[in-house]
This record gives C-alpha cells, sequence and structure tokens, in this order.
C-alpha cells in the first residue's frame, strides 16, 4: 500500500478509486488518505467521484484517517463502499461526519471541517453550509470551471456501510447525516449489521421527502430487526414514493407486523421475505 500511495498523489484526474480486498489496514487507510490530500505535484482530489475500500479492515483509526484525508477533500464523491471494514460506531461516526463536511463544501465553496468526525453530527443539523458556490464563475457548482455540471457537483449517491456491527447507536450518526446531506442519496445499504428495531426506527425518522425525496433503494438485511422496525421503515419508504427496493430479509419479523409491511409495500419492492423468524419477545 505505501507503494501505491506516491501513484496517488501524482493523479489530478482520479475520478475512480477501487481498493476492495486488498487488506488495506489502518496504517495503509492513513498512507491512501495523506497521499489523495496531499495534491503532490499540484494533483487535485477534488474529482474522485467513486471510492471502494470494502471488504478491508480499517477500522475506527483507519476511518479517522479517511475522514480526515480523503473524504474532507473529495466534494464530488457520489459513491462509497465500506462494505465489511470493521468500522464500528465509532468509525462510522468519523465518516458520516467527513461526508457531511463534504457536502457543506459543496455547497458553500470553501473550508469545511470534517474534524475527524468527533463534532461534526452533535445536531440532526450537521454541518453550516455558506451561501453560494464561492469559485466566482456563477456556475453554482463549486469548481470554478462554468460549466454548471450538475451531475457532479451533487452530493452522495450511493452509501453502503453494511457488514461494520453498527448498533442502534451508529444508528444515530446515520440518521444524523441522512438529514444533513441525504438529500441526493438513491442507494442506502445497511445490511449484515446490529442495528435492531431501535436503529433501524432511527434511520426510518430520517427518511423524509424533504431530506432524501431521490431514495430508490434501502436495506437493513440481517439486523436482527422486528416488527416495529420493520414497520417503520416500510411506512417511511412509502412516503418517499420513488422508493423500488426495501431490503427486509434476514431478520426477526413476525406475521402480523409482516402484514402491515406488505400493505405499504408492494411485493416486487419487498423482495425476498421468506427468511424472517420472529424471536419470543419479537416487537409486533
Amino acid at each position: 500500500m505505501v507503494a501505491l500511495a506516491p501513484l496517488l498523489s501524482v493523479s489530478p484526474a482520479l475520478t475512480t478509486l477501487r481498493l476492495s480486498s486488498l487488506r488495506v489496514g489502518a496504517r495503509g487507510m492513513r498512507c491512501v488518505a495523506e497521499s489523495l490530500a496531499a495534491a503532490v505535484g499540484g494533483a487535485d482530489h477534488s474529482r474522485l467521484r467513486v471510492l471502494d475500500l470494502s471488504d478491508n479492515t480499517v477500522g475506527a483509526a483507519g476511518a479517522e484517517a479517511l475522514a480526515a484525508g480523503v473524504l474532507a477533500v473529495a466534494p464530488r464523491l457520489s459513491v462509497l463502499n465500506l462494505r465489511d471494514t470493521a468500522l464500528g460506531d465509532l468509525g462510522a461516526r468519523r465518516v458520516l461526519a467527513a461526508l457531511t463536511a463534504a457536502q457543506a463544501l459543496r455547497r458553500g465553496g470553501g473550508a469545511a471541517v470534517a474534524g475527524g468526525g468527533k463534532d461534526a453530527n452533535d445536531s440532526d443539523g450537521g454541518a453550516a453550509a455558506r451561501n453560494g458556490d464561492g469559485d466566482g464563475d456563477g456556475d453554482g457548482d463549486g469548481d470554478g470551471d462554468g460549466d454548471g455540471d450538475a451531475a457532479t457537483a451533487g452530493g452522495l449517491t450511493q452509501l453502503d456501510l453494511s457488514g461494520n456491527e453498527l448498533s442502534p447507536d451508529g444508528a444515530r450518526w446515520v440518521g444524523a447525516f441522512l438529514r444533513a446531506a441525504g438529500r441526493h442519496l438513491t442507494t442506502l445499504l445497511l445490511d449484515d449489521n446490529e442495528l435492531t428495531s431501535a436503529g433501524v426506527a432511527k434511520v426510518a425518522r430520517a427518511l423524509t421527502p424533504d431530506t432524501t425525496p431521490a431514495l430508490t433503494t434501502v436495506s437493513v438485511a440481517g439486523n436482527g430487526v422486528g416488527g416495529r422496525g420493520a414497520v417503520a421503515l416500510a411506512a417511511a419508504a412509502a412516503a418517499l414514493g420513488a422508493v423500488t427496493a426495501v431490503g427486509l430479509n434476514e431478520n426477526a419479523i413476525g406475521e402480523g407486523a409482516l402484514a402491515r409491511v406488505r400493505a405499504l409495500l408492494a411485493d416486487n419492492v419487498l423482495g425476498e421475505m421468506s427468511d424472517n423468524e420472529a424471536s419470543e419477545d419479537e416487537d409486533e
């Protein structure tokens, strides 16, 4: 990974970076983040749009480097895949705070402080943003080239935090991010965590036509979700209107709650739901 760092630091046109399943640990993540942030040789990684670090043990320490480096200087980031990276609640908080800061930078065209994710999401409002784009070209996209490219100037569209041992506390930070910077998000994947109904309900409360109007896919499969969380998510997805896929399989949804979910969402939206076995204390 150290050998890769010099190549990253001199790649001014980099838009996609895929480092999946490369055993990138916390130390390797720091190398990548520092290289992307350094702008050695005039490289400008504000054009980075796709970042895939899935199946690496990034951990909370690596997430801090990621937050302070890559995301803070990637105002155009559109796709972030951190599936199975051992973030935990703390690492997710740091990453989500940096994403919120990047969104503020995108809107304001000025400095936005990620702060390693320690304070930026302490309120539901997230990071503040200044009016205007601040680049002087009048196009509103903040890049100074005058092209007004809405597709590249928009916010994050795809976020995958599956398989990161997120608890209901981690769901709190997901909700805060959605309220502050989820307007462009189309895909939210939170599969195979430990959210339970309590965490999924927190996420569901953040999914509204005002905060996530573009959302089409949301999945919380394999989270120990009971009836209360499933119905809350189904109701939120139905209210959005544009959602075409909701993942709720491999949970603990009882027959009564499942019937209410099916009343809210069409079968083609729910997909496979056969692997649901309610526990004795399942929250109908």
